[in-house]
């Protein structure tokens, strides 16, 4: 989505490059409130004996993401959808601190260097499969595959891929908060008794 943004608020909206810069930018700042936001959320669930505040708090953060998209993304003005999207993107980004610390949690403090480097491995070959796995998914769904002319019929592809893609952001929040949490006080007790019996 980081890769599209411009292009599509360029073109989903009748912006200039400018503007469409300024929108991103603003929707990067309430990423980094959402970031602050759950991270304390997060740890503040904790100190009140909520074991599997960390995994509630980010299942809740993609959740919010997906919920604030959906109706961002259907609407034609920039002024319904841009709070809708800062929403979204308060939620994107507040699902990171919580997530990225719950699964520390899990893992034996010896084997967090390992743990963090497999994940980033993992993580950036994604990132960098996403784009063009993106795009084509945007030309499959009536794209022709140029958005930088900033025409709407151009984005039409990408804006019905923005919408489809709204479930993988759902799915991790049912997850997070049908799964995970079942799990997770068991999984982070067993980490720290085995940390403990290694000293």
């Amino acid at each position: 989505m980081r890769t599209f943004a411009i292009e599509f608020m360029r073109a989903r909206f009748a912006l200039g490059e400018s503007g469409a810069i300024g929108v991103t930018v603003a929707l990067g700042i309430g990423g980094i409130g959402g970031v602050l936001v759950a991270g304390h959320l997060g740890d503040a669930l904790i100190r009140r004996n909520v074991i599997t505040g960390r995994v509630l708090v980010g299942g809740a953060a993609y959740l919010v993401a997906a919920i604030g998209f959906a109706p961002g993304l259907l609407v034609p003005s920039l002024f319904i959808a841009a709070p809708c999207f800062a929403v979204a993107a308060a939620g994107i980004g507040g699902a990171n601190p919580a997530v990225d610390a719950a699964r520390l949690d899990v893992m034996h403090a010896a084997l967090w260097g390992r743990a963090e480097g497999v994940r980033a491995t993992l993580r950036r070959a994604f990132e960098a499969a996403a784009p063009p796995l993106f795009a084509y998914v945007a030309i499959l769904l009536g794209g022709n595959g140029n958005v930088a002319s900033a025409k709407p019929s151009d984005v039409a592809g990408l804006d019905r891929a923005l919408v489809v893609m709204l479930a993988t952001l759902a799915l991790a929040g049912f997850v997070l908060l049908f799964f995970a949490t079942r799990t997770y006080a068991r999984d982070a007790a067993t980490a720290i008794a085995s940390d403990d019996a290694t000293r």
